[in-house]
């Protein structure tokens, strides 16, 4: 988990997108430390993301966006 938004913050991603079960593994902590100033959009899937998610980013300046797909309609 730590490894992947140290990632995020070495590799200065613009766009990540992340699935509800890696952003509850450790209930978000690992968010709050990074410097996340160059990330415009953050987009979420796997399922619904709990409203404290949403607000957790914002607070950091990160534009939260639910994401939905279905794959098997491809």
């Amino acid at each position: 988990m730590r490894e992947f938004w140290r990632t995020i913050e070495q590799e200065r991603c613009t766009v990540v997108l992340v699935f509800h079960d890696l952003q509850a593994a450790d209930g978000g902590a690992a968010v709050e430390t990074l410097n996340l100033s160059h990330v415009r959009w953050l987009i979420s899937g796997g399922r619904a993301a709990p409203p404290l998610h949403h607000r957790a980013y914002q607070r950091r300046g990160v534009v939260f966006k639910q994401g939905y797909g279905l794959t098997e309609s491809a």
